[in-house]
Formats: C-alpha cells, structure tokens, sequence
C-alpha cells in the first residue's frame, strides 16, 4: 500500500506540468469522465472560488484544461493528488499560466505517485543527462533554467520523502550533480542502486559523480565495472571507464574502451577527444589526428583539442599544420585571458573608470567574447548589467541588449524567459514583425500553439512576404489538427519561395 498514494488525505497536491514537460497521462485513467464547464477562472489568481474549486474535487482527480481561441483547442494538462497542503497548490498554480475554459475530471480508484512525479521529469531530462564534465573547455548549454531546476528538485524532494523509490533519488542524483553539488549527487544514486541494483545508468552516474566531480579515479573504475557488467554496451559507462584509465596512464584500457563508446556514438566530443589524447599518449600521433580533427569539426571552440592537435603534428613534422593549430589555441586562450581581465575590470567597482563610452566599449567586447564562446550564462548576467548601465545613460550609444538577451534565450531553449523579454520587445516596436515571429516561435516550442498561430499571423499582415513566416504559421495549424488552414500555409510558402528561386 505504500507504492500508492492515499486517497483521504484532506488536501491536494497540485504536481507541475510544465508546458516544457510533454507528458500524457491518458493512458493512467480510463473508468470515469465528467466535463465540468468553468468560464473565467485564470489559474495564476490564488484564493477565492479557485482554491474552493479545487479543494472540492475528489482524491486523485487529473485535470484536463482546455484552451479555446477562435474555434481551436489546445489542451494543456494538470496531475493533482490528494496530499500536500494550500501552499504547494499556490505555487503549482502560478507556474502554469493557463486561462481554464473547460475542465474534465477522469477518476480512478489509485495511481502511482511515480508515474505522476517522474515522467515528466524523463521527458526533461532524458535517461541520460550528463552531469557537467570539468575536462572540456565548452560551456554546455543547461537544460533548464536555475529557477525551473530548483523547482523540479523540490517536487522530487517532496516525493522521495513520500514514497523513496529508485527513479526518484536517481533524478535527485542528477539534479544534484548539475548543481555540482556532489556530495548530495553521491548520496542519492547510492540509494537509487540500493533499491534498484540493476539498472547500468545508475553506477554510470555515480562513477560519474566520483571521476567528474570528486576526481577519484580508482573509487570510480569498480562501479563503472558494475554497469558494464550489466550492459557491456553502454555507451556513457565505457566512456567513463576510458576517461578514468587515461587519468591513470594506462593507456591500452582507456583506447578499448573509448573505442567502444565512440562506435556507439561516432559525434560524442568527449570521447573523440579522449580516444585521440588516449593514442596521443601512446604516440601513435598520426591515429591520433583524426580524432581531434573530429571534435574540432564539432566545436571550433574546443582549446584543448587545437593544442593536441599541434602537438600531433609537431611531433609528425608536419610544422606549417602545428603552426596553425597552435595559432587558434593561442588565440582561443587570449579570449579567454580577455574575458577574466574585462570580468574583473568592470565588476570592481573600485577601479578607476573612463568615459561612460569607453566602458560601453568593454562591455560589448566582454559579450561578444562571451557568446563567440558560447559561455551563456556570463554572457546573460552580462547584457543584464550593462543594460542597468546605459538605462541610466539615455544618450548613450548602444546595441539593443534586449534584442541580444533575447536571442541567446531562444539559443538555450529557455522560452519562458524569452517570451515575457519579447512581450516587452512587442511593446516597444509593435511594427517590428520579427518580434512577432520569435515570440511565435517561442510559444511554439512551449506547446501554446493558439498563442503561436496569434503572433505568426501578426507577422505575415506586417511582412506578408515572408515565405519563413508561413512555414512557422503552418506547423503550428499541424500541432492542433487544422489540416485544412495547414495546408493554405504550406501552399503561400511554396509560392513565395518559387518565386525567390
């Protein structure tokens, strides 16, 4: 009984589904259906009839809310429990952001309170999110934002206190391990294995946590040894083990298995690097060589990969090549020496400044440099502080940092952020139709497609030939099922691109 969540606790709890978590639960309940019409409830409005609503609905109810605008339905969906308290309810029901029309109840006499907390979650994450890796020199874009991360390992801590499961303290230990907390990382994918000891991406996670985040090679190499006993072709296993033997110059154990993860992912940058360091250390240069070719193939920015690379050749002969690769390195660490040195320069607030202009100029080389090297997060803190600078500086020239801002969230997948940045936008220049376009875009990707088709279409009356714009517009008809209107779109597009050609 304690695998099922009690259904006369007197209070619910609302589980968020963000729009991002693309998770169904059809499948979960199938016995009972009652359609309660409700008409100008907003979700985010806390108190009154709202919380009287959902207080009075039975234990385990799932809400299914059904967005109507001009004729079309988008369908958004809610998973409630029957613990918890008003205050989780509050926060679950500002974070949706949903205008309730219609609102279906499907009861059932119990579920799992895992189906409910951790599918979506996976749907995040994926089985296999890599923890931060200190050995590559490139910044990883970051899945969610800090606020959408701390909010996910709330639910998780809410649920694992619950009802301790395997999965739950598996995704804690992930969650924990991109927050580069370790120790915590550590804790909870020892207990995952304590309940579930034969699951591979579990010890892969945890050798991981050790290798990665503790450097300790030797305590890794045992439970790396584990996964692969369960799965000899895992792939983040058998790039681990290669990582963990290359760190203790055994060179051959660290090819075979590096060989083995690039075979089952020939484009991981990870494991072509350390493959190619691996056979640089045996000498074997010229096997080496293709490897870093390979990883620079895939990020140009890879400072470590252009060095060995120099090194192969130097080493081969091949001197004009060494000098050119050695050429990039040598001006991909002067960037970085760059970044510190102007970091450090505008930060302190005790050092001598120039004229507003000359600072305005270090700042934008500070966020170019940032987002040549695709370091995002500097890069947003960045925009941010400048635009506090030159908001109290009128006449300052400037770019728009709003319009930068909001590109690199649309770049890190962070919607949310970049739709209420170009509601704003929208504001200021509401004739701009690229505004209108990328907001568009940006509802798309958050599964508001009725807000995705309002804006596309407000870019096509202010740019109606722009074939993008119908291209955009009708995939957006696809997602709710208006073939017809779909169609229209992809035959304006079709004309408008034939007459380019």
């Amino acid at each position: 009984m304690h695998s099922w969540l009690y259904r006369y606790t007197p209070f619910l709890l609302i589980l968020v589904l963000l729009s991002r978590f693309q998770f169904s639960f059809c499948h979960l309940f199938s016995q009972f259906h009652l359609w309660i019409a409700l008409i100008g409830l907003a979700i985010p409005v806390i108190g009154g009839n709202g919380g009287l609503f959902l207080n009075s609905q039975p234990p385990g109810a799932l809400i299914y809310i059904n967005r109507y605008y001009q004729n079309q339905v988008t369908p958004a969906k809610v998973g409630t429990t029957d613990l918890g308290s008003d205050r989780t309810i509050e926060v679950s029901l500002k974070l949706m952001g949903y205008e309730i029309k219609t609102l279906k109840i499907e009861l059932e006499n119990e579920f799992d309170i895992e189906n409910i907390v951790l599918e979506p979650i996976k749907s995040q994450f994926g089985d296999e999110l890599n923890l931060p890796n200190q050995t590559i020199a490139k910044q990883q874009i970051p899945d969610l934002s800090e606020s959408g991360l701390e909010e996910t390992k709330k639910l998780l801590l809410q649920a694992v206190n619950l009802i301790p499961t395997a999965d739950t303290h598996y995704y804690l230990g992930l969650i924990f391990g991109n927050q580069l907390q370790w120790k915590n990382a550590i804790d909870h994918l020892k207990k995952s294995i304590s309940l579930n000891s034969s699951d591979p991406k579990t010890f892969s996670k945890l050798g991981e946590a050790y290798l990665v985040g503790l450097a300790q090679a030797q305590t890794a190499i045992p439970i790396l040894k584990k996964a692969l006993q369960i799965s000899p072709q895992h792939t983040l296993a058998n790039q681990l083990l290669g990582q963990a033997y290359l760190r203790l110059n055994q060179y051959q154990l660290a090819v075979e298995h590096l060989t083995i993860a690039v075979k089952l992912d020939k484009n991981n940058v990870i494991s072509n690097y350390h493959l190619g360091f691996s056979y640089y250390q045996k000498e074997k240069f010229s096997v080496a060589v293709p490897f870093f070719n390979k990883v620079i193939e895939m990020d140009s920015l890879h400072r470590k990969a252009h060095f060995s690379l120099g090194n192969c050749y130097f080493r081969m002969g091949k001197m004009k090549k060494a000098k050119d690769a050695f050429s990039i390195f040598q001006q991909l660490r002067q960037e970085e020496e760059t970044i510190k040195i102007l970091d450090h320069y505008l930060s302190n607030e005790s050092m001598p400044r120039k004229s507003e202009a000359d600072n305005l100029q270090k700042w934008n080389q500070l966020i170019n440099l940032l987002i040549k090297h695709q370091r995002w997060l500097e890069a947003i803190t960045a925009l941010k502080n400048v635009q506090r600078i030159t908001d109290q500086t009128q006449d300052a020239e400037r770019p728009n940092y709003t319009e930068v801002l909001g590109s690199i969230y649309i770049k890190t997948r962070d919607y949310f952020q970049a739709i209420k940045l170009y509601r704003e936008l929208v504001k200021i220049k509401p004739n701009y139709s690229e505004y209108h376009h990328i907001l568009g875009i940006a509802y798309l990707a958050t599964e508001d497609y009725i807000s995705a088709i309002d804006y596309f279409q407000i870019a096509i009356l202010l740019k109606p030939n722009q074939a993008n714009y119908y291209l955009d517009l009708a995939h957006a008809y696809q997602k709710i099922g208006n073939t017809p209107k779909a169609d229209l779109a992809n035959h304006k597009y079709q004309i408008l691109i034939n007459k380019i050609d």
